[in-house]
């Protein structure tokens, strides 16, 4: 039996309520990866419970042992295929016996060879019995490592959707763990926060981040998703409550790109709390980021109190490659119901722009600009006049 999958839908299992039902015997489950023009990461799960990492040697280009170590990105040399160790703060090695345990993630470098300049588009298929039944997923927190991430290195985990269903963020039980999670987007070769009823799609693996000890995933068959169109990395959801800005090359010269989500309430800090996600770096230390900071903690994710006449959010903007790029936003109007101007600072060219006017912000960046060369002026007036700041020499 084969649930199939093509470029644009794939077929999936819906929720299987009955207590005493399974499945028996292997079944084939396809997810279409599209073709790229160089070689990047996906975080990857398994919908099957008795299937090995050589299932997916079948169709995907994987190197197993170490060679070394990163210190750009933090991770081994020498593979494209990886699991991440909580205790020790670790990747480890895998090889073609591994087993695709369910609920488990990996990192998978996306590549037709060692040369990682590109990837042909590929049926994956993973072969065995689904998985069914609910899943209490433990998050491993060892308090040796410091204080929880993104502080220190306690609570980092990579777990996955373990159906053969794209699954709902919203309708997942988290206890004692940020309620937004992470996974690597391919497309702009970067980490993309997920949220609230942002959809987590089959065969995808994701970091999640326990807060203390007796922190948990439980994700039920309930949660599973109708949709059928899902990508690997892609967020779904429609109801965006934030002020997106994301920064983009401006003169094609790559695709890699960051969003950063902003939000305001009544019952959030300005500094870190729940509200808050941490930035995960990307894999390729060439990739752009935008992040709002607190308590020295970056951010892709940032809710600030909305009890302020004037709040002033100092930007960090990070290139990797130096060129033109730009700084699109989108969700304006999910703050200007509390702050009536809202403008972007640019310290280095001593510019303020008014967002509600400029959905797009062009500039030169180069790699030696200052990170924190931008700002976001939030006023709950509108005929602020921002006072001019400090240019850095930088």
């Amino acid at each position: 039996f084969t649930l199939k999958a093509d470029a644009s839908k794939y077929a999936r299992i819906a929720p299987v309520l009955c207590v005493s039902c399974g499945f028996s015997g292997n079944y084939i489950i396809e997810r279409n990866i599209p073709a790229r023009n160089i070689g990047t990461w996906a975080d990857m799960s398994s919908p099957v419970s008795n299937a090995t990492m050589a299932d997916w040697d079948n169709e995907l280009f994987m190197e197993y042992p170490f060679t070394g170590f990163d210190p750009n990105t933090n991770r081994p040399t020498g593979t494209n295929v990886l699991a991440y160790d909580e205790p020790s703060a670790n990747y480890y090695e895998l090889n073609s016996s591994t087993n695709l345990t369910p609920a488990m993630g990996f990192e998978i470098g996306l590549t037709d060879n060692s040369s990682l300049t590109y990837f042909t588009e590929t049926t994956l298929t993973t072969i065995g019995t689904p998985n069914i039944g609910d899943f209490n997923i433990p998050l491993s927190y060892t308090g040796a490592n410091g204080p929880p991430y993104p502080i220190g290195y306690s609570g980092e985990n990579l777990i996955g959707n373990p159906y053969a269903s794209a699954i709902d963020l919203s309708a997942i039980t988290i206890n004692n763990a940020l309620l937004t999670v992470d996974v690597y987007d391919y497309t702009i070769d970067n980490y993309k926060t997920l949220s609230g009823s942002d959809l987590i799609g089959p065969n995808q693996g994701f970091w999640a981040y326990a807060q203390g000890a007796g922190a948990s995933f439980v994700i039920t068959e309930n949660s599973k998703s109708s949709n059928t169109a899902t990508p690997l990395a892609k967020s779904m959801a429609s109801n965006n409550p934030y002020l997106n800005l994301t920064i983009t090359s401006a003169d094609g010269s790559h695709n890699m790109s960051h969003t950063l989500k902003i939000a305001c309430s009544d019952n959030a800090n300005d500094n870190w709390d729940e509200h808050d996600h941490p930035f995960r770096k990307s894999l390729n230390p060439k990739a752009p980021s935008i992040t709002a900071n607190a308590d020295n903690t970056l951010l892709s994710i940032s809710t600030f109190n909305n009890n302020h006449d004037t709040y002033v959010m100092p930007l960090t903007v990070n290139v990797g490659v130096s060129g033109k790029y730009q700084i699109s936003n989108s969700g304006l109007q999910n703050l200007t119901k509390d702050f009536k101007t809202i403008l972007l600072e640019d310290r280095l060219t001593n510019q303020f722009i008014d967002l509600k006017g400029n959905n797009n912000y062009i500039f030169a960046a180069k790699t030696t600009d200052s990170k924190e060369r931008f700002a976001l002026h939030f006023f709950i007036s509108g005929s602020y006049k921002p006072a001019n700041s400090y240019t850095p020499t930088g």
